[in-house]
């Protein structure tokens, strides 16, 4: 849970609890109503800081799966193409190996291929992401991090190189934004790190 979402609920309920002590003792509620608000404050407050617990719990997989995503673009393991507008659709090359597309202020990733293409990367680590693309496009709505298509769907549909791809779209400053581990940066330098880099990286992701 949030820290600070935490805090403000523990200091609201003090707040709180103590407002309705004074106002018992000054009998401007009796003892039923005392206990009645009591209970039905103590309600709302633990909801409130079970449902952070749990819009929290959600980010989980995104900050997993941009992780590996990061080192993937980063050791060039994984690429996004950039579109070039036609008079139908669009066209890149080596449009089947990418996870996913770049065009002007957005990207987006490949419905399943680039969630397949981190899963792989944590396999190899010896770790599991074991999340499904509908839990995963679920909590990159749910948080923000990804363009509706319309008020039912998150996903769009691209036509490049005459090939239809199914893909979920961000806006690029907030891709990149979550590709650097939710610092401010909007550009992607597409360099290949050292191997020391890597492995700390790798080393990281298993607790070493």
């Amino acid at each position: 849970m949030d820290n600070r979402t935490s805090d403000m609920c523990t200091w609201l309920w003090i707040a709180f609890n103590e407002f309705l002590g004074y106002a018992f003792q000054v009998e401007a509620v009796t003892s039923e109503q005392f206990a009645s608000y009591t209970n039905e404050a103590r309600t709302v407050f633990s909801s409130v800081m079970e449902q952070q617990a749990e819009r929290v719990a959600d980010l989980a997989p995104v900050k997993q799966f941009f992780r590996g995503l990061q080192v993937l673009l980063e050791t060039q393991e994984a690429r996004l193409g950039e579109l070039q507008a036609r008079n139908s659709g669009y066209s890149v090359a080596d449009s089947k190996e990418a996870i996913g597309f770049s065009k002007k202020g957005y990207i987006c990733l490949k419905n399943g291929v680039a969630l397949q293409a981190v899963a792989a990367y944590y396999r190899r680590l010896g770790r599991d992401f074991t999340v499904s693309e509908s839990s995963l496009r679920k909590a990159l709505a749910d948080s923000g991090c990804i363009i509706p298509k319309d008020q039912k769907s998150y996903i769009h549909r691209l036509s490049v190189n005459r090939e239809s791809y199914q893909c979920v779209k961000f806006e690029k400053s907030k891709f990149y934004q979550l590709l650097r581990g939710g610092k401010n940066e909007t550009e992607y330098d597409g360099e290949v790190p050292s191997d020391r880099a890597v492995r700390k990286n790798a080393d990281a992701l298993l607790g070493r």
